[in-house]
């Protein structure tokens, strides 16, 4: 992303405005005419474009950019799923496919490997608007359009958390993902053009390379109201072909990442005016969470409080 791409917004109108002279191809490759925008806002400029499983596993010396992998809630996935399957079957059922399941314990606060985007600008610009001291933020990413030919293997990194308890070794990573049922339609071709495990192996290092961005079923009533979307993020590789294995740590997206087009900077000052207005055009914690009592009551209760001024 070029520093020409980061411009700071005043209210929503210059928001729209920045986003409708974006463009989602590049450089009008024909390839990208099909790429559409999704969009993520965090209140905090501070925050890395992490999920929720890795944030933890992160240290970053003060007054440096450094980053440096540390034991955190990654390392206890597997026991999180586990537990969190067994004591509410009816929720977080097993038989979903691993994307489908990560999306549901998101959505319940539980931390996974997955980061919210949304299709929804607005949504988008509402999130950003969080953490009223601080200076937030709305990245603006390109998601390639037309299905990924390794959907499976965005499958098979969801399901880290039980493939990681035979071995993080990539080549038997990727055998045993490649026998998992959500491979069915695409086992013989990969097979055909990857046949020995480190063929694998490195079929599925190229992949985890790309940002994986993915849908989720939309089970819950938040899930359709925010557009959710998500970006998936494997564990970092390490090591040589053919000894790639998976570490203990998930690496953030970059900041400046080709996949970001586009960056807004939202000043502390103007969040308060900017989430005035987005109330005015229906985004609002209660029609972002419909399906929260909580957070509907609260939006009652705020909104009644700013007729009242």
């Amino acid at each position: 992303m070029s520093n020409e791409a980061k411009v700071e917004v005043e209210d929503v109108a210059s928001y729209i405005k920045y986003i409708k002279g974006l463009s989602p191809t590049i450089n009008g490759d024909a390839r990208t005419i099909e790429s559409t925008f999704v969009f993520r806002g965090q209140g905090s400029t501070k925050f890395d474009l992490v999920p929720s499983i890795g944030r933890d596993s992160l240290w970053r010396k003060p007054g440096s950019d450094a980053i440096s992998p540390t034991i955190g809630t990654l390392k206890h996935e597997a026991d999180i799923i586990e537990t969190a399957c067994r004591i509410l079957p009816n929720v977080f059922n097993r038989d979903l496919l691993p994307i489908d399941l990560l999306a549901c314990l998101q959505h319940y606060g539980v931390p996974t490997r997955l980061l919210d985007v949304t299709s929804n600008a607005l949504a988008a610009l509402y999130f950003a608007c969080g953490n009223l001291d601080d200076v937030g933020e709305v990245f603006i990413f390109r998601r390639p359009g037309g299905d990924k030919q390794e959907y499976p293997i965005c499958q098979a990194i969801a399901d880290s958390w039980h493939l990681f308890m035979n071995s993080k070794v990539l080549s038997d990573f990727a055998s045993l993902a490649i026998s998992r049922p959500y491979f069915d339609y695409q086992r013989d071709l990969v097979l055909s053009n990857c046949p020995e495990p480190t063929d694998q192996a490195k079929w599925f290092k190229e992949c985890c390379e790309d940002t994986l961005f993915v849908y989720g079923t939309r089970y819950l009533d938040r899930q359709a109201a925010q557009s959710g979307q998500y970006i998936l993020f494997p564990n970092d590789i390490r090591g040589e072909d053919p000894y790639f294995s998976f570490e203990e740590f998930i690496s953030p997206l970059p900041k400046d990442s080709p996949v970001i087009t586009g960056r807004c900077i939202v000043p502390s000052d103007r969040k308060a005016s900017i989430l005035n207005e987005l109330s005015k055009l229906g985004i609002t914690e209660a029609s972002l969470f419909p399906d929260s009592i909580e957070k509907r009551c609260a939006g009652i209760v705020s909104e009644i409080k700013r007729h009242c001024h």
